[in-house]
């Protein structure tokens, strides 16, 4: 069960990341739509494969990349590492919280790169698909969106986590 306090901090993390994580999808969904509105379709842009490429990168990258950073920060929060200029607290939640952000922009980011990348193709006369890649991949940022509850409990697994590791520990 998580303290008032850590309640506090996941409240105002979760509100953080629904912020960026709209943010990165609404970048992307706007410039789609300045491309559909100034598509050329003789263009005939031939980066049509290098976006499936890029795209697929991309989403094993967001798939493997943040796994990793969180189990790095959690190894951290269990050896006690502090961690410096954290806005959500020093404690184990803080740390965790920051990482969780910290995760869920690297993910987010890692996918709107390709993104954009089709957009471009598509406006410059790309294939059709171009277009779909770009709106599967905005889909993708937006499944990124936390809703409060599902942030809280996950704090509680990644709590449970941290003191079954600093048990091992001692």
């Amino acid at each position: 069960m998580l303290t008032p306090e850590e309640k506090k901090a996941a409240a105002v993390a979760t509100r953080v990341m629904q912020i960026i994580v709209l943010a990165l999808a609404a970048g992307v969904s706007t410039f789609l739509v300045v491309s559909i509105a100034l598509r050329d379709p003789q263009g005939g842009s031939e980066l049509g494969m290098y976006v499936v490429l890029f795209a697929v990168g991309a989403v094993a990258a967001a798939l493997v990349i943040p796994v990793l950073a969180m189990a790095q920060a959690r190894r951290a929060v269990a050896e006690r590492k502090p961690a410096a200029n954290n806005p959500y607290g020093a404690n184990e939640a803080g740390q965790l919280l920051a990482a969780h952000q910290t995760q869920k922009i690297i993910r987010a980011a890692l996918l709107e790169g390709p993104a954009f990348f089709a957009t471009f193709v598509y406006m410059q006369g790309g294939p059709e698909y171009t277009l779909y890649i770009t709106i599967g991949l905005i889909l993708a940022i937006l499944a990124l969106f936390p809703f409060r509850r599902s942030i809280e409990e996950w704090l509680e697994r990644e709590l449970r986590t941290v003191r079954e590791l600093q048990a091992l520990r001692r």
